[in-house]
């Protein structure tokens, strides 16, 4: 499995860790109108830490409304 980097939204310090499946566990779907689409299973470890620091800041009003967005 591949460990993917930070988490976007999760400061580094929180030990939040994602990892994509393995190969064999994609699925390929072929559409009707032409488009081919991939998915891959992606695990994503939450801590303790990370789960006290996500309440904090939706506590304190820091949350931002699109996590991505602010990686």
């Amino acid at each position: 499995m591949a460990r993917l980097g930070p988490v976007p939204g999760f400061p580094r310090w929180t030990g939040v860790t994602a990892t994509l499946g393995y190969p064999t566990q994609h699925r390929v779907t072929h559409h009707a109108d032409g488009r081919t689409s991939i998915e891959v299973p992606v695990r994503v470890r939450l801590t303790r830490r990370a789960r006290w620091w996500a309440r904090w800041r939706m506590l304190t009003g820091r949350w931002p409304h699109d996590v991505a967005a602010h990686g």
